[in-house]
């Protein structure tokens, strides 16, 4: 698919490890011009607006600041708009962007990835798009009428992945959230005999403010946090000594993560306390196993170091971010 060079999209997306360049990229590499905004309020903003609406006071105010901040940036119109998530993104500025920055011939889409369980999402923005995915098979369902599934997606570069000799049974990566450093550290007092390095990013300031306000963050240990991002060939380094990566998406959600996927193009086996890996077609016991938050029962040493069971490549293909967003603009 390909576009003539005066065609250009609008990408309202979170910045988040670096996954906005990536689809900027594939998108360009079709002859689109790309601009990109962040579609969630980062920093102490954004913290503010989460703290606000876990207490449901007074976020609508923060929010309609940042989404006049982002209306007020945009300055030309688009043949297509593609929101991913954007939680503080609401109908408000849905509206106004359809209205103002769209061209009468485009399309606007948004997608998901996401539960709506989690996100607390504005459902009165969703008449203004044209399309929409999302990556969680429950939420397809509960929503078929106007819903498209459209599973996550691996960038290409982890297709590139080079073994080295493996330091690790088990590694992690990923933002810091409440439970999933409990469950982890757990996970290590639970199978000492299983090596197990774990790398939770979140910003210190975050952190402080969570424990000066909060008392069930007294248990939280700074250094069992990063405070740096890792940047991309960091992570493949991790991932390139380490048997297994470990995947633990929050509490109700049910569509896969970006690692569950990545995996699976680094042929990098995976233990996942999602369940509903298990309805895809790439899932293999021999390359992933669930495991129970509860027990949080591992599988044998063995498993570990067992080769690889290999996935059919038209399969694998099927989860590159290149098809993905073929389908995302398919017609």
């Amino acid at each position: 698919m390909s576009s003539s060079i005066e065609s250009s999209i609008l990408l309202i997306c979170p910045l988040f490890f670096g996954y906005d360049k990536s689809i900027r990229k594939e998108l360009e590499g079709r002859g689109y011009i790309v601009d990109v905004f962040n579609a969630d309020p980062g920093g102490v903003q954004g913290t503010l607006i989460s703290t606000l609406r876990t207490f449901h006071i007074g976020a609508k105010k923060v929010i309609r600041w940042f989404e006049n901040r982002l209306l007020n940036k945009l300055n030309k119109k688009y043949d297509i708009v593609i929101v991913v998530c954007g939680w503080a993104i609401t109908s408000y500025s849905v509206k106004i962007i359809r209205n103002n920055n769209l061209k009468p011939s485009g399309k606007m889409l948004l997608y998901y990835w996401d539960s709506l369980e989690l996100l607390k999402d504005d459902i009165t923005r969703w008449p203004f798009f044209d399309k929409i995915y999302t990556f969680d098979r429950n939420d397809y369902e509960n929503h078929r009428d106007i819903f498209d599934f459209l599973p996550l997606f691996y960038c290409n570069q982890y297709l590139e992945l080079k073994e080295k000799a493996h330091l690790y049974n088990l590694a992690t990566i990923g933002s810091y959230k409440y439970d999933r450093y409990f469950l982890i550290e757990d996970l290590k007092t639970r199978n000492e005999e299983i090596t197990i390095v774990s790398y939770m990013y979140s910003p210190k300031w975050e952190i402080l403010f969570h424990k000066a306000f909060r008392k069930k963050y007294k248990d939280v240990k700074l250094e069992n946090l990063s405070f740096k991002k890792l940047s991309f060939g960091e992570i493949i380094g991790m991932y390139e000594e380490t048997d297994a990566v470990l995947d633990i998406p929050r509490t109700g959600q049910n569509g896969l993560t970006m690692r569950t996927i990545e995996c699976l193009a680094m042929k990098k086996k995976v233990i996942t306390t999602n369940p509903n890996v298990a309805n895809y077609d790439f899932y293999n016991p021999s390359n992933i196993y669930i495991m129970d938050s509860n027990t949080l029962e591992l599988p044998n040493k063995q498993w570990f170091t067992l080769p690889y069971c290999e996935i059919d490549s038209k399969i694998v293909d099927n989860y590159s971010i290149t098809n993905w967003v073929n389908i995302l603009l398919k017609d």
